[in-house]
């Protein structure tokens, strides 16, 4: 059966890890608990601090869109100390810095877009390939000889090309 630990025993454990510069055998040998739980827990303590990093950086986002927001709010306030250049050009850094850090923050996973496309013929009905590459079938009034290139599936004496 399993060793279960307690979450100071994981805490502790994990601040070896660090000491030890991420040593597992090291840390194992020290603790007593195997390098296999160790790598786990480190896996473990890697994506929750993603997840810090990524939440971090949203609420920086949310910060500099609302510093921003009041910035080009008081462009038009002739009550500001600031000059007008300067003003807009600190609106032009904000802008600039929440485009970077929106690069950085992982966007939702979006789902494969799936696009069908139909074809119409002339007289209204719908098909998955348009009438010209079906050989049993031709507009009204279509030409096949002159200066126009022969139908698809038609050599150009106007036999069908699996003849």
């Amino acid at each position: 059966m399993a060793k279960r630990y307690t979450d100071d025993e994981r805490a502790q454990a994990l601040e070896r890890l660090d000491a030890n510069r991420g040593d597992l055998h090291l840390t194992s040998a020290e603790t007593g608990i195997s390098v296999g739980t160790l790598r786990q827990w480190k896996r473990r303590s890697y994506k929750n601090a993603d997840q810090v990093v990524e939440e971090s950086l949203k609420y920086l986002q949310e910060q500099l869109i609302d510093n921003a927001v009041k910035l080009a709010e008081s462009l038009e306030a002739a009550t500001v100390d600031a000059p007008l250049n300067h003003r807009a050009a600190a609106l032009g850094q904000l802008i600039d810095r929440i485009i970077k850090l929106a690069e950085r923050i992982p966007q939702a996973v979006q789902r494969e877009q799936v696009i069908r496309i139909e074809y119409r013929d002339p007289d209204g009905s719908i098909h998955s390939t348009p009438y010209w590459s079906r050989g049993d079938s031709a507009p009204p009034g279509a030409l096949s000889r002159g200066s126009l290139w022969p139908p698809l599936r038609q050599d150009r004496n106007g036999q069908d090309s699996a003849d």
